[in-house]
């Protein structure tokens, strides 16, 4: 199933295909974001949402790495900056950052959109800086 969710191009045919085999099939976190990438594609951003949290949750329990932690961070962004929740983006980024502090694409994520939903400025410095810094460490970053 995973294989299928992850070559598919059109999203609603992987969310139909999902709703459809969603019970004969163990729900993992890369399944869960890519779910929720589909989801965020045809618009569906509070499912969207909830896929990415579900996915977050399975991630920890799963050990799984840093990378597949900022695609679930980064789908859940983009969707809640789709429902305006601006100020509730802010709060949960920092709330990745003190459970993932080294992670370096969570902090450059942080920084662009700081940037975005409000000014540049000091605070999207220190974590651009702090994305540079960990880059060496973490490969996921910055290409």
């Amino acid at each position: 199933m995973e294989a299928f969710l992850d070559k598919v191009t059109d999203p609603q045919e992987a969310v139909d295909f999902y709703v459809k085999h969603q019970n004969i099939v163990a729900k993992t976190a890369e399944i869960a974001m890519v779910m929720a990438y589909h989801l965020n594609q045809i618009g569906k951003h509070a499912d969207c949402i909830k896929f990415s949290d579900e996915a977050l949750n399975l991630a920890r329990k799963e050990g799984k790495d840093r990378k597949l932690v900022y695609c679930i961070a980064h789908w859940k962004v983009k969707s809640m900056l789709a429902t305006g929740q601006n100020m509730e983006v802010y709060s949960y980024l920092k709330s990745l950052l003190s459970k993932f502090a080294d992670n370096a694409q969570l902090h450059l994520t942080f920084s662009q959109t700081y940037a975005k939903v409000y000014l540049p400025g000091e605070i999207c410095l220190t974590h651009a800086l702090k994305a540079v810094e960990l880059s060496p460490q973490d490969p996921s970053c910055l290409g």
